[in-house]
């Protein structure tokens, strides 16, 4: 029987914070750098075992939630078991953003934001038999993708050398099918032909859409893994071109003054509602007699008197399509690249509380948009709420390239001749990475600079 998961949540937040443990030898960075190689065993040490005791509750978890498609106790029993899945994932995201010194673009070339297959119905015995081969070197690193949110090339992820951290993406197809195909994948030219041709003799339609699905994946994550190393290329998601460059912009986060607000509320098992880093609202409620709808209801209302009146009707009644609304901090959990809440710069007691204590759905964060504006202007530009056909235009794109819709509208920051819009990344980076409004300000006029630079000397280019 495996413990509650609150039993072991602190442990997990200590280790995932010092993976190396609490030696003197890895006590600061000179330290590290001295000891680099017994640092990096260390933390591949403790990295395999969260990753393999975590394997274990999904499978738990996903045991509990078939049981529930059979015998259901109820929703909540169904709400329970998923809501402990997403927090497992994140502990091997934690993992994934730790080995690539959490640089969120690295992360974010991984993610092609796909559902989350059950793995206990993915050869998982074949699964752990490669993967305790992989890891038995103290610096090699083997994780199984699919127990990430965030990790979607291959089916493994494999860094052979912890010393430097380049990863491989390995495939594992099993059958006749998939071995055929494997083998079709090697050939080019007349002899690819020849040989497609007895497949589809051989398969029929079944095994060409099964080859269309691998070839699928291919290239999607030869497309994601030329973009992480050239810096150009085609996004696998958007199917845009891209180019990607360095602004060279100070992240900086309000970690600090969440912090201070999350252990407030916990020492006086009460509410505090402050605001942080010049326009985000954060509200806490530890009270244990104040349910989740409650707090949610009690943050409004607080809201009512604090924000303008513009966007009280945005946040009273919320629409599953727009953004401005009242966002709980574990919302964080169901975006695959946002910054694990284990890694933030925030204490144990905080995060547990966060995750699975007295705090558990009682954090919750607006952006007070009236403020953001203040920001942009003390910064030298403008911000407006575009209407109007910008935004019935918005409405018509794609997701996985509209703009972000705040009360129905587009948000754009001005930059001289550019406009800028407020895009979800943006949005999941304050709400979720705890990045401070004004660093996405600062980075938003960085990439604005950087346009009207590349336009007057080569032409125009779009670099995200």
């Amino acid at each position: 029987m495996l413990p509650p998961i609150e039993t072991v949540i602190r442990q997990v937040i200590r280790d995932l914070k010092k993976p190396a443990g609490e030696s003197a030898d890895f006590s600061s960075f000179d330290h590290i750098r001295k000891n680099r190689k017994a640092f990096v065993e260390r933390c591949h040490e403790t990295w395999k075992r969260l990753h393999h005791e975590s394997l274990q509750r999904l499978f738990f978890f996903e045991g509990w939630l078939g049981r529930e498609k059979i015998h259901p106790i109820g929703i909540a029993a169904e709400e329970y078991a998923e809501y402990h899945q997403a927090v497992i994932r994140r502990i091997n995201d934690s993992i994934v953003w730790s080995v690539f010194g959490l640089r969120r673009h690295v992360v974010k070339r991984l993610c092609l934001y796909k559902k989350r297959p059950a793995l206990l119905e993915s050869n998982p015995d074949s699964v752990y038999t490669i993967l305790r081969a992989l890891n038995t070197r103290p610096m090699s690193l083997a994780l199984w993708n699919d127990a990430t949110s965030s990790v979607d090339i291959g089916d493994l992820m494999f860094v052979e050398d912890g010393m430097l951290p380049i990863p491989e993406f390995i495939e594992l197809k099993s059958g006749e099918v998939n071995a055929e195909i494997v083998e079709l994948l090697a050939l080019d030219g007349e002899e690819h032909a020849r040989k497609f041709e007895e497949f589809r003799a051989k398969r029929a339609k079944a095994g060409v859409a099964q080859y269309e699905r691998v070839m699928r994946q291919h290239r999607t994550g030869e497309q994601a893994l030329d973009l992480l190393a050239n810096d150009r290329g085609t996004d696998p998601v958007t199917g845009l071109e891209m180019n990607v460059v360095d602004l060279d912009v100070d992240q900086s986060n309000y970690d600090s003054e969440l912090n201070e607000v999350l252990l407030k509320a916990l020492t006086g098992h009460s509410e505090q509602c402050e605001l942080l880093a010049g326009c985000i609202w954060a509200y806490a409620n530890a009270d244990p007699n104040v349910s989740r709808e409650q707090a949610m209801r009690k943050f409004v209302n607080l809201l009512s008197g604090r924000v303008s009146d513009e966007h009280q009707c945005s946040i009273r009644k919320p629409k599953a399509t727009d953004r401005d609304h009242v966002a709980p901090l574990i919302w964080g959990l169901h975006h695959p690249i946002s910054l694990p809440l284990f890694l933030r710069n925030l204490e144990i007691d905080a995060i547990a509380s966060t995750l699975c204590g007295d705090l558990r759905f009682k954090v919750m964060l607006y952006i007070d948009w009236q403020r953001f504006a203040t920001l942009c202007k003390n910064s030298g530009v403008s911000f407006a709420f575009v209407g109007g056909k910008v935004a019935r235009r918005a409405r018509c794109m794609p997701t996985n390239v509209r703009p972000s819709l705040l009360g129905g509208r587009v948000a754009q920051v001005a930059v001289e001749d550019a406009q800028m819009t407020v895009t979800d990344p943006s949005l999941v980076r304050m709400l979720f990475d705890g990045t401070t409004p004004q660093a996405v300000i600062n980075t938003m006029i960085a990439h604005a600079q950087f346009i009207i630079r590349e336009a007057t000397r080569d032409g125009p280019r779009d670099p995200k």
